[in-house]
């Protein structure tokens, strides 16, 4: 691998498959982004949306029993998923206040 490959990589901002100094291909699916379902631990995002809920806006009533996620910036393992949902189970970053619960593929980001 040669220099500017390898700079280019740790400038990656996404979860990148494993990688080292002798890797000559590396696989990175178009989705990467949003393929939360293993049993790793990711750090996600939460767009603001989602935890400051606009008028009819019923996701933590229909989906989350009435809670919303302790924060933005989240470590969470994969539990479930329905269509358009990922149900998540993680903490807070700086707060470590522990969350279960759904949320749509294109409200947070793995970073």
């Amino acid at each position: 691998m040669n220099k500017f490959v390898k700079q280019q990589l740790e400038r990656c901002r996404i979860s990148l498959p494993s990688w080292n100094e002798d890797t000559t291909q590396l696989i990175i699916p178009k989705y990467l982004t949003q393929q939360i379902n293993s049993s790793n631990e990711f750090t996600i995002e939460i767009k603001n949306y989602i935890l400051n809920e606009p008028p009819n806006f019923t996701l933590s009533h229909d989906w989350n029993n009435d809670t919303v996620p302790p924060e933005t910036h989240m470590y969470v393992v994969y539990v479930d998923t329905k269509g358009k949902m990922t149900k998540v189970q993680g903490r807070g970053v700086t707060t470590n206040i522990p969350w279960v619960g759904w949320l749509p593929n294109k409200s947070f980001e793995v970073i």
